[in-house]
């Protein structure tokens, strides 16, 4: 329960350059590694989900992966699209993690090595 002050304690006192956590789950833990990426240090933490589509819609994990939110677009920018959408999901922020991993089974992974555009 106290994860999340402890994750910055340890930035501020002891300025890591990698800080390696198990399972951010809570939004204080999230704000926590945000906070983390923000200031230069790298974090490779585990977040307990199925899929990334499932985290990254997660109210609470989705923000490591820079969140989802809808956006309608004008109908000159839909026209442009291939499947003329008008309603699109893009990312509110800046991921926190670079690549992700997700491991279904012990021989079977996928490796996301852009969250950003995942």
């Amino acid at each position: 329960a106290m994860q999340h002050q402890i994750l910055r304690e340890a930035v501020e006192n002891q300025s890591p350059d990698v800080i390696i956590v198990d399972e951010i789950s809570t939004p204080d833990e999230v704000e926590a590694a945000r906070t983390i990426s923000q200031r230069g240090v790298r974090l490779i933490a585990t977040i307990h989900g199925d899929t990334l589509p499932e985290v990254l819609n997660c109210k609470e994990r989705g923000n490591l992966f820079g969140g989802m939110m809808s956006v309608t677009l004008a109908d000159a920018a839909a026209a442009q699209r291939a499947d003329k959408r008008k309603t699109v999901s893009k990312r509110n922020r800046e991921p926190v993690f670079q690549a992700a991993l997700e491991l279904h089974e012990r021989e079977r992974w996928i490796y996301h090595p852009k969250v950003k555009v995942a």
